[in-house]
């Protein structure tokens, strides 16, 4: 069996991140791998000295982990542990030498925004031969102009690339001219049945209900969807939100699953929930987010390869209580769920 260690972003406070933690480690496992995920954490003196001046002059932000209830930071920490995590502070710590494939991804792992995982994110310390990018994605379209020769030079080090959605491809083919395939996100090719069992109905209400998970959507429009959806199912709207403190259910990922699993319908601009909901074969409603934000690419690459673009809302109010046809939805996952296996066993024969 072969070692093999996963670079991934840090946290336990986002629902997408730590489903994608174990989902990765799940399929390594599978194929006959022994998986270590680490996470990088930025404890070096000047970082602290930084944070002491950002909470001096008034520009300090709280980390979202800082901002999460006892409950639901226990509930994060209780999924953790069916994931085996290390944390490490700089490149050179011995925890990360000897495994025989490196592998980082999936999630926003090479957004240039996340300039201080650039590190980590390319595996430097990794020998060139073994470094592996599964279902890497970017988040933007475009590299600014002063990283393009840091991420052309970095890319190109790595010895097999896949990306998670065909904004990333057409930004690795611009960059380096390597055309790399695009693999779906690690969770959906984990198989449904596994997902709910881990799944959690302690949140999910007695009376039929709408799960409405919306991070960054226009507020106005979200709520009119919502009330809408929710009054055609004569059903109580249930809302969650890991960044708005009034909506913060004490729900850690094992929740999440229950409340996606169970729920009338879902409405959400997130990719994890439109994905899960799908998974989960739910009526799925997915608004697009108010900023302008090329992130929305993960998103039409996932309900293309599912054929359900029609979830995608398109401002019809009329239609937004339709049923979406999921009758070819486990030919697709297969295929993709095929197609990610077959790179993970090229990746671990090095």
């Amino acid at each position: 069996m072969k070692s093999a260690a996963i670079v991934t972003l840090p946290g336990m406070f986002n629902y997408g991140n730590m489903l994608q933690k174990y989902a990765v480690q799940s399929l390594l496992k599978k194929a006959g791998a022994i998986p270590v995920t680490f996470e990088f954490r930025d404890r070096s003196v000047v970082s602290r000295l930084k944070n002491t001046y950002y909470k001096l002059t008034g520009k300090w932000i709280p980390s979202p982990e800082s901002l999460m209830s006892d409950e639901r930071r226990t509930r994060f920490k209780m999924f953790a542990e069916l994931i085996s995590l290390e944390t490490v502070t700089k490149a050179n710590d011995p925890a990360l030498a000897g495994f025989d494939v490196y592998f980082v991804g999936s999630d926003q792992v090479w957004n240039p925004n996340y300039i201080d995982s650039f590190q980590s994110a390319f595996l430097p310390f990794a020998p060139k031969d073994r470094r592996m990018a599964l279902s890497a994605s970017f988040g933007v379209e475009d590299i600014p102009a002063d990283h393009v020769g840091i991420f052309r030079d970095a890319i190109n080090s790595f010895s097999r690339i896949s990306v998670r959605e065909e904004a990333g491809r057409r930004l690795v083919e611009r960059l380096t001219g390597r055309d790399v395939p695009v693999l779906a996100d690690p969770t959906l090719a984990v198989p449904r049945k596994e997902w709910l069992s881990l799944a959690n109905d302690g949140l999910v209400p007695a009376q039929p209900y709408v799960f409405a998970y919306v991070l960054g959507s226009s507020g106005e429009q979200a709520s009119i969807v919502v009330d809408s959806i929710s009054s055609s199912y004569d059903a109580e709207a249930i809302s969650l939100s890991d960044r708005d403190s009034s909506k913060q259910l004490p729900a850690g990922p094992a929740e999440f699953l229950g409340l996606i699993a169970s729920a009338e319908h879902v409405i959400t601009d997130s990719f994890h929930c439109a994905l899960f909901s799908a998974l989960f074969k739910r009526p799925l409603t997915i608004l697009r987010r108010s900023e302008q934000s090329s992130s929305f690419s993960r998103i039409e690459t996932l309900v293309e390869k599912l054929g359900i673009e029609q979830a995608v809302f398109n401002g019809d109010f009329n239609s937004i209580d339709s049923l979406i046809d999921y009758a070819d939805i486990d030919t697709a996952i297969e295929y993709e769920r095929m197609r990610l296996s077959e790179y993970l066993e090229a990746c671990l024969s090095v």
